[in-house]
């Protein structure tokens, strides 16, 4: 479909919706966190300018982008490459992504999860 010397794009075998496609980085990458800037940054452009093509072919409600790092190889990436969805979502289309949307652990609490992170930027 698309492809240049740092990325590729395709449409999984097994799409969730129509026009679900992939962005690839050619080197082996396993998580997010493993890019190089340069690579991280040509993935993220090259999806944004794949997402604009979606939106224009299948006209969908919304569209998810979506990467998982699967850290402890629990399973969660069924291949240990790292990969880029975009996935247009469409009204009846019964994909759910339950984020389990737990009660807010309040302000305190949500600081003390920014100050620990930021302390290890």
């Amino acid at each position: 479909m698309h492809e240049d010397e740092i990325s590729y794009v395709i449409v999984p075998l097994h799409p969730i919706n129509p026009y679900h496609t992939l962005v690839i980085p050619r080197d082996h990458f396993i998580d997010f966190t493993d890019l190089p800037d340069n690579v991280a940054t040509h993935i993220f452009l090259t999806a944004k300018n794949i997402s604009e093509a979606v939106r224009k072919v299948c006209q969908p409600d919304a569209i998810t982008h979506l990467s998982d790092d699967d850290i402890y190889r629990k399973g969660y990436n069924l291949m240990e490459h790292y990969k880029f969805h975009i996935i247009p979502r469409f009204d009846n289309d019964n994909v759910r992504i339950d984020w389990g949307k737990h009660v807010d652990p309040g302000l305190e609490a949500r600081g003390e999860y920014a100050r620990k992170i930021k302390a290890l930027l």
